[in-house]
């Protein structure tokens, strides 16, 4: 049951007509008529507490009710499909995210490095290394270069 329909039942209850909520919330009958009729769930807050206040119903029972219809047409949840699935298949759902969470989990933890190619001229013909530089020790490195270049 959507808004309108619920809408339409409080409004038995209290004995209350469109028109008179209408005019006693300030709003369009056409609008309040099309409301209950469409069962629209897409209202203006303001009108919404207008007429709660004027039906002397509780907004928790329109959310309560628009939770219960929106967990009724949603999709099955992440839960209900690894439930649904064999071993094998909760094993690779396991091991996939086990390995995204400990990415995660060090790049939150892990100060930012910056990968560099250590490169100097050596007589023994050693390769260029990568090295990984903390941003502070990067920053410091580009700060000495410019200084450097400044004075040729």
């Amino acid at each position: 049951m959507g808004f309108g329909k619920l809408l339409e039942q409080k409004m038995n209850e209290k004995n209350v007509k469109q028109a008179e909520l209408a005019e006693a919330v300030d709003i369009p009958k056409t609008t309040l008529s099309s409301m209950i009729q469409r069962d629209n769930t897409k209202v203006e807050i303001e009108k919404f507490l207008k007429i709660c206040d004027y039906l002397d119903c509780d907004p928790e029972e329109f959310y309560k009710e628009y939770r219960k219809t929106k967990t009724l047409s949603m999709s099955p949840s992440f839960t209900e499909k690894y439930h649904s699935l064999d071993i094998y298949g909760k094993n690779a759902v396991d091991s996939i995210l086990n390995i995204e969470y400990n990415r995660c989990a060090v790049s939150e933890n892990k100060e930012k490095t910056v990968k560099m190619f250590k490169v100097a001229r050596s007589s023994d013909g050693e390769k260029p290394q990568t090295v990984e530089l903390t941003q502070e020790e990067h920053e410091r490195l580009l700060k000495a270069v410019e200084m450097d270049d400044n004075e040729f």
